[in-house]
């Protein structure tokens, strides 16, 4: 014999479940997701990869014990960041930060457990330093944080991490809010834009492809850039001839690269060459010319979050990816 089940029982019951469900998996397009924590398989073989060593940027390292030091350079970056604007009241970056509350938490893929408040503090902390740590950067004003080559050097690395990103439009929203100064030809954005490209341009290990300076991106542009990682790796795309050759050969079906070994006895002979793009490997006359890469202590911690970036958000064109599968099948057994 079965007992009868309510129907209030039922609703009950069912309520319960929605509301946990909304509470681990709110409502976010697959659109809005864009920073991730980097899957075990990929961390496992460099953790450290991926773990920012100064300062924590957004929820995941939030909190860490060896990264709170950089909690009070934060909160002076915060008040440098008021003086350049003749203010003191933090209140109006407060309801700006607020506003933008919800649409930054779809932003992260993983369930965020912190209050409204610690969320806005950390967003508005985290956004302030990096806008006033670049301005920095432009004046060569005299700091502790970037008086020391080796720790700018690495702080700026924790800045590309991509555990370690806020949404570009916090920064797009700090810069406009505050007046921060453009040109006369480009806004603060496309100006904030291009001196973080500038300053990261000796983080790619090679040359990369050089758009126009005087580029100013517009507001349907700057919308589509995602976080400071996804901007320099977009900055560090192969030239538009590379690109259009490469969305060619992705919709034919995928060959996989020889070893040196096996090319060699193919009698196809490897060649560096300097001064092209890290990307434009062309093949002429029985010759693979591959442009010199230079490697530095950063290069594989840049390589591996541009690759981790580029597998969770499913971008069409994986050149980092891509890059690296032919290196390694070239070396393999080479």
């Amino acid at each position: 014999m079965t007992s009868e089940v309510s129907s209030e029982d039922i609703d009950l019951v069912t309520n319960l479940i929605n509301e946990k469900l909304r509470g681990q998996f709110p409502h976010v397009s697959s659109n809005d997701r864009c920073i991730f924590r980097v899957p075990k398989e990929l961390r496992r073989v460099n953790e450290k990869a991926y773990e920012p060593r100064i300062i924590a940027i957004g929820p995941y390292h939030h909190g860490k014990e060896h990264l709170i030091a950089m909690v009070e350079h934060k909160i002076r970056y915060l008040l440098r960041f008021l003086q350049r604007r003749n203010e003191n009241d933090v209140s109006r970056y407060v309801q700006i930060i607020e506003g933008l509350e919800e649409r930054a938490r779809r932003c992260y893929a993983e369930p965020l457990h912190l209050t409204k408040d610690a969320f806005i503090e950390m967003m508005l902390l985290g956004g302030c330093f990096i806008v006033e740590f670049i301005w920095k950067l432009i004046e060569c004003e005299q700091d502790p944080v970037i008086g020391s080559e080796h720790v700018l050097g690495r702080l700026m690395l924790d800045l590309l991490l991509l555990e370690n990103q806020l949404p570009f439009f916090i920064f797009s929203e700090l810069l406009v809010n505050s007046n921060v100064r453009g040109t006369q030809n480009r806004p603060a954005e496309s100006n904030f834009i291009k001196i973080i490209s500038f300053y990261y341009e000796s983080f790619l290990p090679g040359p990369g492809y050089h758009p126009d300076l005087n580029n100013v991106y517009t507001p349907e542009e700057i919308i589509e850039i995602k976080n400071l990682l996804g901007l320099l790796r977009d900055h560090w795309k192969p030239s538009p001839e590379r690109m259009a050759a490469y969305q060619e050969e992705k919709g034919n079906v995928k060959r996989f690269t020889r070893c040196a070994t096996e090319l060699r006895e193919a009698e196809i002979k490897l060649k560096s060459v300097e001064g092209f793009n890290l990307f434009d490997i062309n093949f002429e006359r029985g010759i693979i010319k591959i442009p010199k890469i230079k490697i530095a202590d950063k290069t594989e911690c840049v390589f591996r979050n541009a690759i981790a970036y580029e597998q969770l958000t499913s971008l069409k064109n994986p050149y980092f990816t891509d890059y690296m599968i032919f290196m390694d099948n070239l070396i393999d057994s080479a």
